[in-house]
């Protein structure tokens, strides 16, 4: 079985083929070192750990930008919009870090007296749900 594995995957053979005498302390001659080993393992159980986290659900608060669109040119607001929206939103972990990172603006019609904005589409990634949006109206 081991040199089925060691076959597929030449990098293992060569971590783990090489063996230090016993009782010399040394390792053997272009061997990996047991510090390289060590940082390797730790990359791989980072990876695994940040992989199996965010496929948990979570909820997050974020801020999402105003943009207001369709603005006649004869007319001007008569109040401005909040500069952001603080939306909660439930899902798993990765579509959350991604909205974190590149956050969807909020675009609101200008043409409108008054904007329901938890009735906005915002094209959230498939899974995340809004729970809230301050302020509503």
């Amino acid at each position: 079985m081991w040199s089925e594995i060691a076959q597929r995957f030449p990098l293992l053979q060569q971590l783990f083929s090489r063996r230090a005498p016993v009782g010399d302390g040394r390792r053997p001659e272009g061997g990996p070192s047991k510090g390289t080993v060590i940082t390797i393992c730790i990359l791989i159980s980072t990876l695994l750990w940040f992989t199996f986290t965010l496929q948990e659900t979570y909820t997050a608060t974020l801020d999402l930008p105003v943009r207001v669109a369709n603005v006649p040119p004869d007319q001007a607001l008569a109040v401005p919009p909040p500069r952001s929206v603080r939306v909660q939103l439930r899902g798993e972990g990765y579509p959350l870090v991604q909205l974190y990172f590149n956050p969807p603006t909020i675009t609101l019609d200008a043409r409108q007296d008054v904007v329901d904005l938890t009735t906005l589409d915002l094209n959230l990634p498939r899974g995340v749900v809004v729970e809230s949006v301050v302020p509503q109206v």
